[in-house]
């Protein structure tokens, strides 16, 4: 458990480092001077090299350790760690990685409240010192052995924080060794592709498009869905553009609809535009995302946009907007309202799942009074199935009895078995007596049921 824990809190640790260093970096390197400068020095790479006769540590201090484990102060602990790995020789601070899992190990023991801060800060001063050292010859030592030495996600996050000071330096190493490191580790470079693009298309999008184009086409798939994945936040318009370039690259990644989504923030009716000429499958998701968000910061213009909506987007928006109306406002009464001019199809439909479900959290008797006036049909079938899936989970007879209004054979005997399994858990002669006696249902149905629980009709 100790073991699983310590994982946890090192992958939490280590996932920081990354996430950090976007917001927080306080060095402005210039990509286009790295890449462009020719006379870029390229040190001579040992695993024996130190960079400073200062720091000349080679074994760590198992005494000096413990006691800076003991040290009260949460910041004076930290201090004191940093000035410690400040002083090891680059060979050792591997070894001091190690050792951060082991006291982490300690404090969990001891059960210390700041287990989980002092070892993500931790890690992150270690990443820190590797960059100080320079993260060439730090990451050509670590990538011995690499697929062995239980350093990868250090090795990762070490690339990962080189890339947000220097992109194209990392670039170059990443492209220099990637046939190394793909024999040690399959999904490494498919992960380093990723998270370079996501720092670099932040830092300069330009730049990064650069370096994109020159990868194999496999590669290049991954590295422009992060880019676009990471841009669509702070410049969606940009996004926007490079997801125009490369459409065929990004089928399937789900990209328009975070492209849309973060446009609506802005310039919904644009965005609203822009999805008009996607597929009809990402139109689709990308109006439910726009309309997600333009509800929420201008319903009226929102509302009145709509109205000028055929066809499938017009299906896309209607759950939308009918979830937003119950779910944030709780206008149940409204929501039917809306639902009753709307033509039966699948946008009204969808809705009406998304009504039963808001509706049955709420007033779930209220709901269920409505739903018996509908007409029979598909859209009553999956209101029907909605409703029974919200009741079962506090009451698996009116569940089993919702189940058992559903005209479609297949989903019927889909929601009375989830019904009846649960009704099982709590009351299993009431279940059994329903299921043999309930003359609403079928001899069809019953025999299924009595089947999919065999256990309780053998005795």
């Amino acid at each position: 458990m100790k073991i699983a824990i310590l994982l946890m809190i090192l992958a939490f640790g280590i996932g920081l480092i990354g996430g950090w260093a976007l917001v927080s970096d306080p060095d402005q390197v210039s990509s286009k001077e790295d890449r462009n400068d020719s006379s870029l020095k390229r040190s001579k790479i040992h695993p024996n090299s130190s960079s400073n006769s200062s720091q000349n540590i080679e074994v760590l201090d198992s005494k000096k350790l413990r006691e800076i484990s003991t040290i009260s102060n949460y910041s004076k602990r930290c201090e004191s760690w940093r000035d410690y790995i400040q002083k090891l020789s680059l060979e050792a601070l591997p070894k001091a990685y190690f050792e951060i899992q082991h006291e982490a190990m300690g404090l969990l023991d001891i059960e210390d409240p700041d287990a989980t801060g002092l070892l993500s800060v931790s890690v992150e001063m270690l990443v820190e010192e590797f960059i100080q050292r320079g993260a060439e010859n730090s990451l050509a030592l670590m990538q011995v052995g690499l697929e062995n030495n239980g350093l990868s996600e250090l090795y990762e996050s070490v690339f990962r924080k080189w890339g947000t000071k220097s992109p194209a330096q990392a670039a170059q190493f990443l492209e220099e060794n990637k046939k190394n490191l793909t024999n040690q580790q399959d999904q490494m470079v498919q992960s380093m592709i990723q998270d370079l693009a996501k720092v670099w298309a932040t830092k300069d999008p330009e730049e990064c498009l650069t370096w994109i184009s020159s990868l194999s086409q496999e590669e290049q798939t991954q590295a422009l869905g992060s880019a676009v994945g990471m841009m669509h936040f702070e410049n969606p318009f940009s996004a926007k553009k490079l997801f125009e370039n490369y459409r065929q690259k990004f089928e399937g990644q789900g990209l328009p609809e975070l492209i849309a989504y973060s446009m609506a923030d802005s310039k919904p009716a644009d965005a609203l535009d822009w999805v008009r000429n996607l597929d009809p499958a990402s139109a689709a998701k990308a109006t439910t995302a726009i309309f997600e968000k333009w509800l929420t910061n201008d319903f009226e213009t929102a509302a009145y946009a709509f109205n000028d909506l055929t066809g499938p987007l017009r299906d896309a928006a209607i759950p939308t907007i009918v979830d937003h109306i119950t779910s944030e406002n709780g206008e149940f009464d409204t929501a039917v309202t809306f639902l009753e001019a709307e033509a039966d199809g699948p946008g009204r439909t969808n809705a009406l799942i998304n009504l039963m479900a808001n509706w049955a959290y709420e007033a779930p008797e209220d709901a269920a009074t409505w739903l018996r006036e509908q007409n029979p049909g598909q859209s009553f079938d999956q209101a029907s199935a909605s409703l029974a899936r919200e009741l079962y989970l506090v009451d698996p007879e009116a569940g089993a009895l919702w189940g058992n209004a559903i005209q479609d054979s297949s989903l019927r005997r889909e929601r009375l078995h989830e019904a009846i399994e649960v009704w099982f858990k709590q009351n299993p002669s009431d279940a059994i007596h329903w299921i043999e006696h309930n003359d609403d249902l079928s001899i069809e149905d019953r025999e299924h049921l009595t089947a999919k629980f065999p256990s309780f009709f053998s005795q």
